[in-house]
C-alpha cells in the first residue's frame, strides 16, 4: 500500500457508542482504477482501549482536492545532476524545465509541477540537447 497519506487527520464515529473522536491517524490507501474504489487501511491510536475488536465505525476523511496532474511519456523525463526535468520545445528551440513527478505508471509519469497542459516535450531527449538549441518538433502518432 501507498504511505503518502501518513499523518492525515480523520474523524471516527463508532456506531456502538455515542461519541466521536478526531485524532491524527496513519492512513495508507490503494486505488483500484478498474473498479474505481479506494481500499484504505487506518491505524488509530487506542491507548485508553475505547475501541474494541469487532466494533463498526463510520469514518470521514478531510481530503484536499489536488489539481489534475499532467501525464508525459516516462522516456521524456530526465533525472540527472541538474534535477528532474523535461525538454520543452517552443518556437523551435529547447528549454529545460524542472518538474515534480508524483506518480510512476510505468510507461508514463504524472507531473504535479513544472509543465502546463498543451506544452510540447521531447519524447526521448538526448544528454547532448542544450538549452536554446534549435530543433524541429513533429507530432507522434
Amino acid at each position: 500500500m501507498d504511505n503518502r497519506g501518513v499523518g492525515a487527520f480523520g474523524a471516527l464515529d463508532p456506531d456502538a457508542e455515542p461519541f466521536a473522536i478526531s485524532v491524527p491517524i496513519a492512513l495508507r490507501a490503494e486505488l483500484d482504477t478498474a473498479s474505481r474504489t479506494l481500499r484504505v487501511e487506518v491505524d488509530i491510536p487506542n491507548g485508553d482501549r475505547a475501541l474494541v475488536s469487532g466494533m463498526y465505525a463510520r469514518a470521514s476523511f478531510d481530503v484536499k482536492r489536488q489539481d489534475a496532474p499532467i501525464f508525459v511519456p516516462a522516456t521524456s523525463v530526465v533525472i540527472d545532476a541538474a534535477g528532474t526535468r523535461v525538454a520543452v520545445v517552443k518556437d523551435g528551440s529547447v528549454r529545460w524545465q524542472k518538474v515534480e513527478v508524483t506518480a510512476d505508471l510505468g510507461d508514463r509519469l504524472a507531473l504535479a509541477t513544472g509543465l502546463s497542459e498543451g506544452e510540447t516535450v521531447a519524447l526521448t531527449p538526448s544528454a547532448r540537447l542544450r538549452e536554446g538549441q534549435r530543433v524541429t518538433a513533429r507530432a507522434v502518432p
